[in-house]
Parts: C-alpha cells; sequence; structure tokens
C-alpha cells in the first residue's frame, strides 16, 4: 500500500487529480482540489481502497489528502458505521478543527448542517470520534516544519530520478533555505534544488 506519493498534479477537477510520478499518471480522488496547485511537485497522501467487481477483478481505488492528519481522520471516519469512502470524502469537505470541536462538544444539530451528515452519522461519528481526538498523539497536532520539508524536498527529488549524491550535494547547498523554509516552500526549494544540481555539472551520476 502507498503511503504517500511525490509527483506533479498535471490535472485536476471538482472530484480528482491526476498526479504523474515516474511516467506514471495517478488519478486521485480529493475533497478539495484546490488545495494542489497544477504542475507543482507535491505529496499527497493515500488512502487506498481495494474492490472486486462483477466480474471478480480486483480495482483500485485511491484518496488523496494534503497532510498526514487528514489522512487519519479520513481513516477514522471509515471505521464509523455507515460511513463508506463518498460520504467520509464529502465530510472530508469541512474543516477538521471545527469538526473536532463539534465532535468533542457533541453539537449534533451543528454537525448535522456540515457536508456528508446525515442525523445518524452524526450521532455515529461523535461516539466513536470523540475518544481518538482525545488521545491522539502530539505528533500529529504539531510537525516541525523544517524536518517536514526536507523529507518532501528528498522524496521529490528521488521521484524525478536524481541520484543520491546530486540530492545530498543540493540539500547542502540550500541548508539554509531549508532551516528557515515555512509550509509552503517546499515548490519553490525544490526548484531551487533542481538548478543547483544543474549549475554543479561537476557531481558524478
Amino acid at each position: 500500500m502507498y503511503e504517500y506519493i511525490v509527483g506533479k498534479v498535471n490535472y485536476s477537477n471538482s472530484n480528482y487529480l491526476i498526479l504523474e510520478n515516474n511516467f506514471i499518471g495517478y488519478k486521485i480522488f480529493v475533497s478539495d482540489s484546490e488545495k494542489f496547485e497544477i504542475n507543482k511537485i507535491q505529496r499527497v497522501y493515500i488512502y487506498t481502497k481495494i474492490y472486486q467487481n462483477l466480474k471478480n477483478n480486483f480495482l483500485y481505488e485511491y484518496y488523496g489528502f494534503k497532510t498526514l492528519y487528514e489522512k487519519i481522520f479520513f481513516e477514522w471516519l471509515l471505521q464509523v458505521n455507515g460511513v463508506g469512502t463518498k460520504i467520509a470524502l464529502s465530510i472530508m469537505k469541512n474543516d477538521i478543527n471545527l469538526m473536532k470541536d463539534l465532535i468533542i462538544k457533541n453539537d449534533i444539530e451543528a454537525l448535522n448542517s456540515l457536508s456528508g451528515f446525515t442525523n445518524k452519522i452524526s450521532l455515529n461519528v461523535t461516539h466513536f470520534i470523540n475518544q481518538k481526538i482525545k488521545n491522539e498523539p502530539e505528533c500529529h497536532k504539531n510537525k516541525n516544519t523544517c524536518s517536514e520539508n526536507l523529507c518532501d524536498l528528498v522524496s521529490a527529488l528521488k521521484a524525478l530520478g536524481y541520484k543520491k549524491n546530486q540530492i545530498e550535494k543540493a540539500v547542502s547547498l540550500l541548508e539554509s533555505k531549508i532551516i528557515n523554509s515555512k509550509k509552503d516552500d517546499i515548490s519553490d526549494l525544490i526548484s531551487l534544488a533542481i538548478q543547483a544540481i544543474v549549475n554543479h555539472e561537476n557531481i558524478p551520476n
């Protein structure tokens, strides 16, 4: 199973995007395609659904998320009675922090007003997810931006076919920029790394 895929978003609409990695285009269903910029190399966290069609062939559907926490929340929803992938994806259109707050407060009426929720689903979600939210690990709440961007940068360069020594050289040259980078700087870092590699042709392949 894929945990995430790093690639370039070549196409998106209101339902899905196409992410290219190693000359393969993955169709990935998303709750909000506007989170993913066209022609940008990005990491997409993946939930894989495997099912059989009427001919007993195994088929795969991919559901994508901007952050690991969004994927975790989606997987929690799938464990709730009466919630499948389509309903869960519709629920993910809502702001997670708002949903968490309403779930902890057991505010069924407010949940019912959100996308994907019915009274029954609101009751089931509140009952099942409330304790998970209270017990969620701190690493899901706070992530070191520098470490996250470094990981994303290395993964992206690997996906683009660059060698280990080329990547290490680029990371070394961009060390200060990576340390001072913000969450949304990853695309710029990737472009700078590629430029650094191209400008140092003496790096052995």
